[in-house]
């Protein structure tokens, strides 16, 4: 897939397909509205594009309400590009492109540096100053410059519309089961190993600690059962998620993960984790030996888990 950061110069594309919108966790309702323009761009002989934005408009509009993202920038690439799309544009998003109108956008950059032959948006998809654009404007204009606009329903699960906010919500529960059912897919933390205190190594359980992305929204604190992805190399582990306040107060959450069966430096390393299921709530101890008779119990309980499922409902995805 060839990503585009620019709007500047785009070589013209014959019969664009593109989809629009911010594609945050590339769940069930992004991926059925994504695939939906790779079958329309292959029936025309067109290519299929997605245009989203770079930063996520939250982070510009309201910085500090913004809510913590699903995947990284990175890893949302990746699903995309899973999913047989040739094009994706990220639009560096700005104060400036926040106060275009959403006729404007319309005109001048989706029509006068895209020309797309046909557009596919959710059926809350909004564009432009205020997101006063609406799938119906994108209709009106595409009668007008001839291009057709594809309104996407929501996608649903157990009754509901499958949603970012949705998924973020079941994630800061802990709810690793409903969540998945809402992406498609275990979900995903990454990050590279770094060093650490090495607390877990002097309990006998040796941790790698992940760097994350200060973005990413990080689960309920707590013990998670997860499959490890080194390239393409799959483990099984436990993942704390917290402060570990055995050993003292914290500022700031750490991820931490013990392979099993796997001893080694991974320092400067990518690590995937795919999340299965939140074992137990972060705890405190009166001590280390309880903290490691704790431990034993959970790395019994994250075997017997990871026994139980399939691991993926997607293929690995190769850290760089």
């Amino acid at each position: 897939m060839k990503v585009i950061r620019t709007l500047d110069n785009i070589d013209e594309m014959r019969n664009l397909v593109i989809a629009l919108g911010n594609f945050d966790g590339v769940h069930r309702g992004h991926r059925h509205l994504i695939e939906g323009v790779v079958s329309t761009a292959r029936k025309i002989n067109g290519t299929a594009g997605v245009l989203t934005f770079d930063p996520h408009p939250a982070k510009v509009l309201k910085p500090e309400a913004s809510p913590g993202f699903i995947l990284t920038p990175e890893t949302k690439l990746r699903l995309i590009a899973h999913l047989g799309v040739d094009l994706t544009i990220l639009v560096p998003f700005d104060e400036d492109l926040a106060r275009i109108e959403p006729t404007k956008f319309i005109e001048n950059i989706l029509w006068e540096k895209l020309r797309p032959s046909v557009i596919y948006v959710g059926f809350n998809y909004t564009f432009g100053k205020a997101a006063k654009g609406r799938p119906e404007l994108l209709k009106r204009y595409g009668e007008k410059l001839n291009f057709e606009v594809k309104i996407v329903p929501p996608v649903m699960i157990g009754g509901v519309p499958v949603s970012s906010t949705l998924i973020r919500e079941m994630l800061v529960k802990g709810d690793i089961s409903r969540a998945k059912d809402l992406l498609g897919y275990w979900p995903i933390l990454e990050g590279k190993v770094v060093s650490g205190d090495q607390k877990g190594r002097e309990i006998g359980f040796p941790t790698a600690n992940l760097a994350m992305e200060e973005d990413l929204l990080l689960p309920a604190r707590g013990v998670y059962a997860a499959w490890v992805i080194r390239k393409h190399e799959i483990y099984k582990g436990i993942v704390n998620i917290g402060y570990k306040p055995t050993f003292g107060e914290r500022s700031t959450p750490t991820v931490e993960v013990h392979i099993f069966d796997l001893d080694e430096d991974l320092y400067g390393q990518s690590l995937e984790l795919r999340l299965r299921q939140r074992i137990r709530p972060e705890k405190k101890f009166p001590g280390t030996r309880e903290l490691a008779q704790q431990i034993r119990v959970d790395i019994e309980t994250a075997k017997e888990v990871l026994r139980e499922v399939e691991w993926t409902f997607l293929p690995v995805i190769a850290q760089d």
